[in-house]
């Protein structure tokens, strides 16, 4: 965004614009692994608190999702369950995700355990 665009937002406007900068900027050290998942869930929700924002039932652009539970088994550690809205990673399943407010319309199981299978099948040879 140049700054002739920012001078013309309001103040929620620029809010949000400085709230989505710092999520895409954790979401990028998560996924390089910069950061633990217990890490980026304690900087995003210290973000929200921060800036007030509340991303309860709708994301903060108004937009409802329908969200699920996707287990993900794992053979050599606990199943987690993860949102499917907001990719947040909890131990067991709730009726609404903690994390983004969304109500939870059931669960489907994430396949990729088989992976880890084949992954130690082909270490035991």
């Amino acid at each position: 965004m140049e700054t002739a665009d920012w001078e013309h937002l309001s103040p929620d406007e620029k809010k949000k614009q400085l709230y989505r900068k710092q999520k895409i900027l954790l979401d990028t050290f998560l996924s390089h692994h910069a950061i633990t998942p217990a890490q980026y869930d304690k900087s995003l929700g210290d973000l929200q608190r921060k800036m007030g924002i509340s991303l309860r039932r709708t994301d903060m652009f108004g937009k409802s999702k329908p969200a699920c539970w996707i287990r993900k088994t794992h053979l050599l550690r606990a199943d987690e369950y993860v949102c499917s809205a907001c990719g947040r990673r909890f131990r067991r399943p709730a009726p609404v995700c903690p994390a983004c407010g969304r109500p939870m319309s059931g669960s489907r199981t994430d396949p990729s355990w088989a992976d880890e299978a084949e992954f130690l099948d082909m270490t035991d040879d």
